[in-house]
């Protein structure tokens, strides 16, 4: 488990490699900061990788983002008024 405090984006991150199960629960050493950052209203992010491939995986959600930007740019036709 690697722990990253951004104190000027007021984020706290705990990333759990594969085998770790944070669903589990955060471990007993770790909670009480995670008590204490909560308290100074940082936002805390649980990160846990996973087994895909991430290459591919990332080229996916690049791909179906810009796609969506795309279906959000285009203007329907009935909405068009002719000139």
């Amino acid at each position: 488990m690697q722990i990253v405090i951004n104190d000027d984006a007021k984020v706290f991150e705990l990333w759990f490699k594969n085998g770790e199960n944070p669903d589990s629960a955060i471990p007993s050493d770790i909670a009480p900061m995670v008590a204490d950052y909560r308290e100074k209203k940082y936002l805390i992010c649980l990160y846990q990788s996973g087994t895909g491939d991430l290459s591919k995986l990332t080229s996916q959600l690049l791909v179906h983002n810009q796609q969506q930007t795309a279906r959000l740019q285009v203007t329907p036709l009935e909405k068009v008024t002719p000139q």
